[in-house]
């Protein structure tokens, strides 16, 4: 019998607007049978298929949930799609695709958060016309995955975009009110309540520590390079402070030998090629993006080597690369050359020499890392 039966139980009568014990006295069975089909612990039995369909007006294969087995294959098809596009920088293609899924699968909230994130633009700086342009279709759609979403992940999401609405309006304190929902970063992350779950020095407690430290290195270098490029200094001195950065971190790791560190660098010289790019001064920054490049070129052969990270075991080189690579099974050359040979940001850069030379160097290098 299908898992789904439970959920569809669950679903049709809240959609009915009956209790379970209502539901109960007209299936001529207990609350408590009720309760443990809607939490798939047990199935109704086979008898009592025909009358339940026939309660919520339903055909038997609706309620066994032939149809959602069906659809998940076509939704998770699209999700796979979708994921690929964004790998490849195919940003309007994947809007394009997500924009699809999302009017055959309304009810898919994982397809809409998705959607709701696309046609804003992303998941920052979005433009303010374009979110109140947009305005009642999100409060509509972020508001049913707040009622109807299990997933917290999903349910933060369609808080964030609320919040990004309400600012939009002009309406700061509600916007404020409303992300103080969200659990403190530092404190009450799942993985900083994991690492302190555990005995330190043990092993358990080595692989969380190693984890968060990388997460919150990934998240610091984001947050010092916007520091630095939104100053009012001049263009040569953010460049000039940024490498100090990378010299900083190259030190770091010369003496600690945590080769996911290359990560970071990898991300600060790429941003030095993209804020030359952003200057019209490409030919300048071209060797940034093969340093970029160089380090994508360490951090891949790191994780697909026998080298561990200090205390820790293998699995911790994957998981880490899976959260901050967004391309896994990809490696970071893989990911970089995707979006340097194909994405629209880059398209002007394509149209020279040395930037294609660039590519052709390290396309040798572009792998996958499982």
């Amino acid at each position: 019998m299908s898992n789904y039966i439970g959920e569809n139980i669950k679903r049709l009568r809240l959609h009915k607007n009956i209790t379970q014990e209502k539901l109960a006295e007209h299936m001529s069975v207990s609350t408590q049978a009720v309760s443990k089909w809607e939490r798939c612990e047990t199935y109704p039995d086979i008898s009592m298929i025909v009358p339940l369909a026939s309660y919520f007006g339903i055909t038997t294969d609706e309620l066994l949930g032939f149809d959602e087995a069906k659809n998940q294959a076509v939704i998770s098809k699209y999700l796979e799609d979708y994921a690929e596009l964004k790998r490849e920088a195919k940003w309007t293609e994947s809007v394009d695709l997500i924009t699809k899924a999302h009017k055959e699968f309304p009810n898919n909230f994982l397809i809409t958060i998705r959607y709701l994130y696309d046609i804003i633009g992303s998941m920052a700086d979005n433009p303010k016309e374009l979110v109140i342009e947009k305005a009642d279709e999100l409060t509509v759609e972020c508001q049913r995955i707040i009622d109807e979403c299990t997933v917290d992940e999903i349910r933060n999401g369609a808080i964030d975009i609320l919040a990004k609405v309400e600012k939009a309006k002009g309406n700061t304190e509600k916007a404020l009110e409303l992300l103080s929902r969200f659990p403190d970063w530092f404190g009450c992350t799942r993985y900083q309540k994991a690492e302190q779950l555990f005995d330190k020095k043990s092993s358990e407690w080595w692989y969380y520590l190693n984890y968060n430290f990388y997460m919150l290195c990934d998240f610091s270098i984001n947050k010092l390079l916007k520091m630095i490029w939104y100053d009012e200094k001049s263009f040569d001195e953010k460049v000039k402070s940024t490498l100090k950065i990378a010299e900083w971190l190259k030190e770091i790791l010369e003496q600690t030998n945590y080769e996911m560190l290359y990560r970071s660098l990898e991300t600060i010289y790429d941003h030095i090629g993209g804020q030359y790019h952003f200057a019209n001064r490409d030919i300048e920054g071209i060797p940034y993006f093969e340093l970029a490049l160089n380090f994508a070129q360490k951090l891949d052969e790191f994780i697909l080597s026998d080298r561990q990270i200090p205390n820790t075991y293998y699995k911790l080189k994957i998981d880490i690369s899976t959260n901050i690579g967004m391309s896994v099974p990809w490696g970071f050359v893989k990911r970089m050359i995707e979006w340097y040979g194909k994405g629209e940001w880059y398209a002007e850069l394509r149209k020279t020499k040395e930037f294609n030379a660039l590519l052709d160097k390290y396309r040798p290098y572009s792998k996958d890392l499982v």
